[in-house]
């Protein structure tokens, strides 16, 4: 059985100090500035004027290799005629913009392997050479490798070898998160043959309990609850259709895109199941008030991006958090225009994600009638 096993990475920075006088570079010094303080506006979801850094070509446009004084780049950077870029949060700061300039006048070097930058997920999958080690024999496979790699590094010895109980008792609860029972236990002990580990975790990935488990870490990112919160706290007598179906499609091993789409538009989906619809439960799981005397002051919408339809529109799909009911919501023009920027911007804001950005939008409301929503956040 083919699955996404939970597999817990140490991703291992070594921090090497450059010298003072040493060259900028672009891959350490220079894409991080364009990162941080350039995509917002200027990146791979959105490019006012046309005008993007993350690709070599584009950036260009901005950039005289060679001549920092006369790069429109730096004239942004640094206020040239009083306008300074980027137009919100704190300027660069005077050792950023001097790093430009030096990248700049050596000629604004941009290696190939840094040409087209963008999400790890979508780099095309590698598969590395495992290191070369000194204890040739303790590896099992490639990835031992590379932790044997780095702990011989630190000239630390592997821990001994876990006994089966133990490794039986470890593997269950990364699985399913149920210790094994005594029955468990003594059949796993009694198999001898040389997969019977492997056989162990293809019966825990079959259990029921594995999308159980697992459901868990994305209900709480979707804020499940059975109830709306806030004083009343009402019952939500229907809300366990989407709980299942998020444990179901965990124990389906169902493609993440799959996933993502009946969750956001599983209704709009050609001849829809009942499952698919339950799907866009996801909507739902916003704090609901139905008390009595609450503020009726325009409702928040909480959206989703969700691409463009074949006519140019975004598409936007989200609920108001005053009746958690599922809106569609309808941009275009200079109302996309904010939209795309926005959500660049809460991209760039994920480490707070108490953070939301207030954009402008269009919402249709149940009669069909469309009319302007300025109360419209990511989260």
């Amino acid at each position: 059985m083919c699955r996404l096993l939970p597999i817990l990475c140490g991703v291992l920075w070594l921090t090497v100090a450059a010298p003072a006088d040493s060259p900028p570079d672009f891959s350490r010094d220079i894409q991080p500035i364009f990162q941080k303080r350039c995509y917002v506006c200027h990146g791979p979801q959105v490019q006012i004027k046309g005008l993007r850094f993350d690709d070599r070509q584009a950036a260009m446009r901005a950039i005289q290799p060679g001549d920092s004084a006369h790069s429109r780049l730096i004239a942004m950077a640094t206020g040239v005629g009083g306008k300074f870029m980027p137009p919100t949060g704190p300027r660069l700061s005077a050792d950023e913009v001097a790093l430009l300039r030096a990248w700049i006048d050596r000629g604004a070097p941009w290696p190939d392997s840094a040409a087209k930058p963008g999400l790890w997920s979508l780099q095309a999958i590698r598969n590395p050479a495992p290191p070369a080690v000194h204890n040739s024999a303790w590896p099992i496979n490639g990835i031992d490798n590379f932790v044997l790699a780095r702990l011989e590094g630190k000239k630390i010895d592997p821990s001994p070898a876990a006994d089966r109980s133990t490794l039986l008792r470890r593997v269950s609860l990364d699985l399913t998160g149920l210790p094994p029972s005594p029955a468990e236990v003594e059949i796993f002990l009694a198999d001898k043959r040389p997969d019977a580990y492997e056989r162990l975790v293809d019966r825990l990935l079959d259990s029921p309990h594995y999308g159980e488990k697992w459901a868990r870490y994305w209900l709480d990112l979707a804020h499940y609850a059975d109830s709306d919160g806030f004083e009343k706290d009402l019952e939500r007598p229907w809300a366990w259709r989407y709980r299942q179906w998020v444990i179901d499609a965990f124990n389906r091993d169902m493609p993440y895109d799959q996933f993502t789409i009946e969750q956001i538009a599983g209704d709009e989906l050609a001849h829809p199941a009942v499952e698919q619809r339950a799907a866009t439960g996801f909507f739902r799981q916003t704090l609901t008030n139905r008390e009595a005397g609450v503020d009726d002051a325009p409702p928040a919408t909480v959206i989703t991006y969700a691409g463009r339809s074949e006519d140019g529109r975004l598409i936007v799909r989200g609920s108001t958090s005053a009746t958690g009911v599922v809106s569609r919501v309808l941009v275009s023009g200079e109302e996309a225009q904010a939209i795309d920027a926005g959500f660049a911007q809460w991209q760039a804001t994920l480490d707070d994600p108490g953070r939301g950005v207030m954009v402008s939008a269009y919402a249709e409301d149940a009669a069909g009638n469309v009319e302007p929503n300025p109360h419209v956040v990511f989260v």
